[in-house]
C-alpha cells in the first residue's frame, strides 16, 4: 500500500507603502489665530496597511485610521491655530531663469509663509569659478502668484546655478529645484551690426554701379547725337545753291558751286582760274 503526504503553508509578506504620506489642510493656505483646522493623513498601500498616530499639541482627533475600500489608511484631526504652530515658510517651486549676455530673469513661485512674514534672496553660483552670489531681500507681498527678480552684472558665455531661498524669523528654506543658465556671447550683438554694414555697403556699391552704368548710357547717346548733328551738317552743306566760304593760306575765298551750270549763280566768283 502505497502512502502519500501533502502540505500547505501560507507565508504573509510585508511591504512599505509605495508612496510617502499625503497631508491635506483645511481651510487652503495661510491661517489666521484662533482659526480651526482640519488636517487629514492618507497613506496608500503598504502591508500591512499603516496605523496613523499625530504628534501635534493641541489636536483632538477627529477620525481614527480607517481602512476605505480603495487600499488605504486615512485619520483626521483637528486643532486651533496658535503663534506655537507656527514655523519656517515652506520652500519656493518652479524656479525658472531665461539668460541675456550679461543678466538674467529668475521666477518662482513662493510656498506659504509659515505664519509670519517672509522674505526671499536670489543665489547664483558661477560654475567655472564657484563664486556664489546673493541678491539683495526681496519682500513677499502675498499679492503675487510668481515672483521675479533680474540679475545683472554678469560674466558672458558663462554658466551658472540659480535657485531661491525663503526666510521667516523660524528659519530660511531652499527652492525645491535649481535651473541651469548659460549667457549668451558677447559677439551675439555684434553679428547684426555686421550684417547692416554688410547690407549698407552692399546697397552702396549697387548705387554706384548704376551711376556708373548710367553715366555711361548717356556718354554713348549723346556721342550719338553729336554724330548725328555732325552728318546733317554735311548733308545741308552739299545741298546745291548752297554757297560756303573757306580761307585757305593765301587768303583766297572761293565758292564751291554744287551745280555745272555757272550761271544758276552769278553772285559767287570764282577767284582762283
Amino acid at each position: 500500500m502505497d502512502y502519500v503526504c501533502t502540505s500547505s503553508i501560507s507565508q504573509v509578506i510585508g511591504y512599505d507603502p509605495p508612496a510617502s504620506p499625503s497631508i491635506t489642510k483645511i481651510p487652503h493656505g495661510a491661517v489666521d489665530k484662533n482659526e480651526q483646522i482640519t488636517l487629514t493623513c492618507e497613506i496608500l498601500g503598504g502591508n500591512p496597511l499603516a496605523n496613523i498616530v499625530w504628534q501635534c499639541d493641541g489636536t483632538s482627533l477627529v477620525t481614527p485610521t480607517g481602512i476605505p475600500p480603495n487600499n488605504k489608511s486615512v485619520s483626521s484631526v483637528q486643532l486651533i491655530a496658535t503663534e506655537s504652530h507656527n514655523g519656517p515658510p515652506n520652500q519656493p517651486t518652479d524656479v525658472l531663469v531665461a539668460c541675456e549676455i550679461t543678466s538674467m530673469i529668475v521666477s518662482w513661485r513662493p510656498g506659504l509663509n509659515g505664519g509670519n512674514e517672509q522674505s526671499f534672496r536670489v543665489v547664483w553660483l558661477n560654475i567655472m569659478t564657484q563664486q556664489i552670489e546673493y541678491s539683495s531681500e526681496i519682500m513677499d507681498s502675498r499679492q503675487e502668484q510668481t515672483k521675479q527678480y533680474i540679475v545683472k552684472s554678469l560674466v558672458p558665455d558663462t554658466s551658472y546655478i540659480i535657485y531661491v531661498e525663503a526666510a521667516n524669523k523660524h528659519g530660511i528654506v531652499r527652492s525645491t529645484d535649481n535651473d541651469n543658465c548659460t549667457t549668451r556671447s558677447s559677439l551675439y550683438n555684434s553679428q547684426p551690426n555686421n550684417s547692416l554694414a554688410m547690407s549698407v555697403g552692399a546697397g552702396i556699391g549697387s548705387s554706384v554701379f548704376i551711376l556708373l552704368v548710367a553715366g555711361l548710357v548717356v556718354l554713348i547717346l549723346k556721342r550719338r547725337l553729336n554724330n548725328k548733328e555732325e552728318k546733317n551738317k554735311l548733308y545741308h552743306s552739299m545741298d546745291p545753291g548752297t554757297c560756303r566760304q573757306k580761307t585757305s593760306n593765301d587768303q583766297h575765298n572761293y565758292c564751291e558751286l554744287q551745280t555745272t551750270r555757272m550761271d544758276s549763280n552769278p553772285d559767287c566768283i570764282q577767284l582762283n582760274r
